[in-house]
């Protein structure tokens, strides 16, 4: 009987971080073992009071409990326009003086829990779980696997020069990976080149958190509904100014209306001065934001316009709630496509296009209780992380075989 594998998988975000990021490795580390692989994982401390309760916990990470965490080197009071130089170095020119303190840290930690691992694992964005992935990787003989969930190419508020180097330097980082995996095909196309081979396994959403049966929605109010941050890049103008104008000329009543912002920055809305202004919620536990999720009339998608291949987190998790999706902007070559495959939602490119979609689900809300759709199951189910987490395994499974003699 062949003896189970061991993987150590260094990762930046873990629960109980109640944060997009961590929800892929969490997912991996949950089903991994389902598939004859044992995961060690190493992952930073929750930089702020986790909102995951225990059992959110173990819902993401099926009671994992082979974790170590690190804590993150506190950055010294400098002025902004000292930090600010100093991140830009960082990702252009890596490793930088956090990235090095975070690869000691995290490097002594795996040092001592990773005994006996078969394959390194270092998934991206963190710059140092690939720094030590690598150098574990040449101290114990094993192969080691990149994973990119994100890639400096999206980052609007470089200069893109320096965007171009700070990917220049990760596909250096990586040149010697046995494999590397890209969460789409745009990022996989960047990550290419002669040395090693690419797969592309998407983001997805965890099964046990799909939703199948219907959901009851609030007949009283249409309520858009938004969760998580909004980040450089993101435009939430041109929704709020399409429903501004709905109530203004009289079309959708403004008490019949609502848009939801839970964890999103206040400051984003600092100075506006809609009509019908958005009610912020606070931060959720795992559980409310897939709850709030399920009853809202409809999702509000805001998507990076000029990222190639970027597909925001909350797309996949927005594909289990079963509620209509409207994506802003337009995005033909990603998440336009998936919408269209899943039959999910629809995207707009701008205001007018916003303005029409969303009088037009509102008669039909207003007639008929709910927004007439029909999602495409089978292919909803092309996200499901445990399904993915089975391709994973099979590229250790490849990689480890490699190295036999």
């Amino acid at each position: 009987m062949n003896r189970r594998h061991r993987v150590l998988l260094l990762t930046v975000g873990f629960p109980p971080d109640n944060c997009v990021e961590a929800r892929r490795p969490a997912a991996w580390a949950k089903y991994l073992p389902m598939f004859g692989w044992d995961p060690i994982v190493v992952a930073c401390n929750p930089g702020e009071p986790s909102a995951m309760t225990p059992e959110e916990v173990r819902l993401s990470t099926g009671g994992l409990k082979t974790v170590t965490r690190i804590e993150v080197p506190a950055r010294r009071s400098l002025p902004a326009f000292v930090t600010r130089a100093c991140v830009l170095w960082e990702l252009s020119l890596l490793p930088g003086a956090v990235t090095r303190r975070l690869a000691s840290r995290a490097l002594r930690a795996a040092l001592a829990v990773g005994e006996g691992v078969d394959v390194v694992l270092g998934t991206y964005p963190g710059a140092w779980p690939l720094l030590v992935a690598k150098s574990l990787a040449a101290k114990w003989g094993c192969p080691w696997v990149a994973d990119f969930r994100d890639l400096p190419h999206q980052l609007t508020g470089m200069p893109r020069f320096m965007r171009k180097g700070a990917v220049w330097r990760v596909l250096h980082l990586v040149r010697d990976a046995a494999h590397v995996i890209a969460d789409s095909e745009g990022k996989a196309a960047m990550l290419r080149n002669s040395r090693h081979l690419v797969s592309v396994i998407p983001s997805g959403f965890d099964p046990d958190t799909i939703v199948t049966a219907r959901t009851e929605i609030d007949r009283g109010v249409f309520r858009l509904v938004y969760t998580g941050t909004i980040t450089g890049g993101q435009n939430v103008k041109p929704v709020m100014e399409a429903i501004d104008s709905l109530v203004k000329s009289g079309q959708i009543p403004a008490d019949k209306i609502e848009i939801v912002f839970h964890g999103t920055n206040p400051s984003i809305f600092a100075g506006t001065s809609y009509v019908k202004r958005p009610t912020l919620g606070a931060k959720l536990s795992l559980t409310e934001v897939l709850q709030r999720q399920r009853t809202a009339t409809a999702l509000v998608l805001l998507v990076v316009p000029g990222a190639a291949g970027v597909f925001p987190g909350k797309l996949y998790e927005y594909l289990a709630a079963g509620r209509p999706i409207l994506s802003f902007p337009a995005d033909p070559d990603g998440v336009d496509r998936v919408l269209t495959a899943t039959g999910a939602g629809l995207s707009c490119d701008n205001r007018e296009q916003l303005q029409r979609i969303i009088l037009r689900w509102y008669r039909e809300w207003e007639q008929d209780g709910d927004i007439a759709f029909a999602p495409n199951a089978a292919e909803i189910n092309r996200y499901n992380r445990k399904d993915q987490v089975q391709q994973l395994a099979k590229i250790l499974d490849k990689v480890v075989n490699a190295q036999k003699p």
